[in-house]
């Protein structure tokens, strides 16, 4: 999701990089400042892509905002779920003694 939001990949590609990834905190969006004074934010993944997400402003804007359509499909498939089984057929299935 962070790479559709716009963030780019940076892979720990020598072993100082490597390194450094593994010292950062793991799978959480930290927000820094540059030298330059732009505000940048850092997501690092030493276990699965061995690279950091790196994105401004705009990419953090669109990040939060994909997961805001992530949470609302995920409680529309959940209001679903619950719907098909609260149907009078899906009811037998389970209460009936065994």
């Amino acid at each position: 999701m962070l790479a559709a939001a716009g963030f780019s990949i940076r892979p720990a590609d020598t072993p100082d990089k490597l390194a450094a990834l593994k010292a950062a905190k793991q799978h959480r969006l930290i927000r820094r400042q540059t030298a330059s004074g732009a505000i940048a934010f850092l997501y690092a993944d030493a276990a699965v892509c061995r690279c950091v997400y790196v994105g401004d402003e705009q990419a953090y804007q669109r990040y939060q905002k994909l997961a805001v359509e992530q949470q609302v499909a995920i409680a529309d498939q959940e209001a679903a779920l619950d719907t098909a089984l609260d149907s009078p057929w899906a009811y037998d299935w389970w209460a009936v003694p065994y």
